[in-house]
């Protein structure tokens, strides 16, 4: 028995469609690791991630006194580049979007990640048609959705 069709459905991407947990971790271990820091396990990484990103950064070890956030965000995302490129689409994903097509339910999604980065990765992944909107941020700092 289907359910009542919803109105719109509205998407977070990375985590939620794009299973990359372990390219986010992969990425941030890189940045702590020549920084002497404790590395990342998956499990500490889904305790303590939050927004703004850079609380969470600091929560890690990092000290914006004698780090630019501004060339740490780009350093992170130069390797989540590298670390994503394998990142899946989380299982039963393209199904659901397949069958949301079917009953023409319209969706979007909503994205901390940076617009450009996410157009690119919805692309690679050939998703992007099942979305009427797919909005990210103008920058790489991820402070909200």
């Amino acid at each position: 028995m289907l359910r009542p069709r919803p109105d719109h459905i509205i998407w977070d991407w990375n985590g939620t469609l794009l299973d990359d947990v372990d390219a986010c971790v992969g990425a941030i271990n890189r940045l702590l690791e020549v920084r002497d820091l404790p590395l990342l396990s998956t499990e500490r990484y889904r305790d303590i991630f939050t927004f703004p990103v850079k609380r969470y950064y600091t929560d890690l070890g990092f000290d914006f006194e004698t780090e630019d956030w501004d060339a740490l965000a780009r350093e992170f995302h130069a390797r989540y580049a590298e670390t994503s490129a394998a990142s899946p689409l989380r299982e039963q994903v393209r199904p659901f979007l397949d069958a949301m097509r079917e009953r023409r339910v319209p969706m979007s999604v909503l994205s901390a990640s940076e617009e450009q980065l996410l157009q690119r990765m919805m692309g690679e992944r050939q998703v992007s048609a099942y979305f009427e909107q797919a909005i990210g941020l103008s920058d790489l700092y991820a402070h909200s959705k």
